[in-house]
């Protein structure tokens, strides 16, 4: 399984000391600009941004989508077909579209989206998006989720790639084929960091972000234990906590080394009614 990470701007990783890993870029944010990789040997997957892109009303040129896909072909791994909001019928000619031009893309299947959608592409591909997934509320997603992999529990035979798939509970109860988040981001921007304690605030002078823990407040053993598995993990600690970019990017990188090696090897392999995906 892999995790894309989002929200990332690959060149600002390139003297970082940490191993490749996956990044999701969109061709929304990048038609302007090169793209390219964080390291040589790190993972991209293309995503059209078509949801940036609904909500401000823009339209994407599926042409000028598959021309920007041909020219960098050698810079990225995996391409998320042009899909379109409401739209199921033209979202699955956009897949068809793309694979007559030679692009080997995964489709994305709408929450809302008829069924039959999803037989189709089955037909087409072993690789599909599930779209939407992170607006639903949680009783919402962990329903629509389960029973997709209930009907389709091995992801050797189809995988899945949730977009927005973040939480913990939902990567640790499904055997996803890949995932994208945005929270090693997000979490970082607002002064925290992902770790086998939870999210931790570590920065003082950035707002309280929701549940974090706040690592000023904790019993001094505590706060050593979090130092020692800081270190292990190669972050240091006085520089994740600066308000400045250097500050966000090494919060960033704690967050990744966690995800990477706490959540991302405890994914099941398939999948089972004994979810552990609890509110």
């Amino acid at each position: 399984m892999d995790i894309y990470y989002s929200n990332m701007q690959s060149e600002k990783w390139k003297g970082i000391k940490i191993a490749p890993f996956p990044m999701l870029m969109a061709y929304y944010d990048y038609k302007t600009k090169g793209l390219t990789r964080q390291k040589a040997a790190s993972k991209v997957i293309l995503d059209s941004g078509a949801f940036s892109a609904y909500r401000k009303k823009i339209i994407i040129d599926i042409k000028k989508y598959i021309d920007f896909i041909k020219e960098n072909e050698n810079k990225i791994d995996n391409v998320v077909a042009l899909d379109i909001f409401n739209k199921d019928e033209e979202s699955y000619k956009n897949y068809i579209k793309m694979k007559m031009a030679g692009i080997n893309c995964i489709p994305v299947f709408h929450i809302d989206a008829d069924k039959k959608y999803l037989k189709l592409y089955i037909k087409e591909t072993n690789y599909i998006g599930l779209g939407g997934v992170a607006l639903l509320r949680p009783l919402e997603r962990k329903s629509f989720i389960t029973n997709i992999f209930r009907e389709y529990p091995d992801p050797s035979q189809i995988g899945f790639h949730g977009f927005g798939i973040s939480d913990e509970r939902a990567l640790l109860s499904y055997p996803w084929k890949s995932v994208d988040s945005r929270s090693a981001h997000l979490a970082a921007r607002f002064g925290s960091i992902h770790c086998p304690w939870g999210v931790i605030r570590i920065n003082p002078n950035m707002p309280k972000n929701g549940p974090a823990a706040i690592l000023w407040q904790m019993s001094k053993f505590k706060v050593d234990k979090i130092t020692e598995y800081f270190n292990d993990i190669g972050v240091d600690l006085e520089i994740a906590k600066l308000q400045n970019p250097k500050g966000q990017t090494e919060r960033c990188k704690a967050s990744i080394i966690y995800f990477e090696k706490n959540i991302k090897p405890k994914v099941p392999i398939y999948f089972t009614t004994k979810s552990n995906y609890l509110f």
